[in-house]
């Protein structure tokens, strides 16, 4: 493991691949009537938009990973993130907000479940290097949507490792 790994840009990592695992058999809408997917997590913005593109949705459906910034509380190291998820429901829907809620239940649960699991490969848990803070953990629906694209988003903490760097030569 690199010290790269142990930074918030490794959080990131380390959660993207822990939320495209979790969300592997959920389909959410994606702007038209019937097409549904997996939505596709990305990490700290979204895909431009193309010159060329001729769908307004193409992102959607979407989970956003943002690392918004570290603190240190006492000897520890915080690192803070937000999981947006973004669905784009069509005309028909009436239960877009409905579609968020699920999405983010499913990734909280499975990150309030294995912040506290076994080692896993994506180094979240008690033997990697990020350790989720359970009392860190909020979830919110903004109550101004934009009918048909919804979104909520999670707030998560994680003690981080701290990480010193040694320059020879510099005081």
């Amino acid at each position: 493991m690199t010290v790269a790994d142990m930074t918030g840009n490794g959080l990131v990592e380390a959660l993207k691949a822990q939320i495209e695992k979790s969300i592997e058999f959920l389909y959410a809408p994606g702007g038209k009537e019937d097409d549904r997917d997996v939505p596709k997590v990305y990490k700290h913005m979204l895909p431009q938009k193309s010159k060329n593109r001729q769908e307004e949705n193409e992102a959607y459906p979407y989970v956003l990973i943002q690392y918004i910034g570290e603190e240190i509380e006492g000897m520890a190291n915080i690192g803070s993130v937000y999981i947006i998820v973004g669905i784009a429901a069509d005309e028909n829907r009436q239960d877009g907000i409905g579609e968020v809620i699920n999405c983010l239940t499913r990734i909280r649960n499975d990150l309030l479940q294995t912040g506290y699991a076994e080692k896993q490969d994506y180094g979240i848990g008690k033997n990697g290097p990020f350790k989720l803070i359970r009392d860190g953990v909020s979830f919110t629906i903004p109550q101004e949507q934009f009918d048909p694209k919804f979104y909520g988003y999670i707030k998560a903490r994680f003690m981080m490792p701290t990480v010193q760097i040694n320059y020879k030569g510099v005081i």
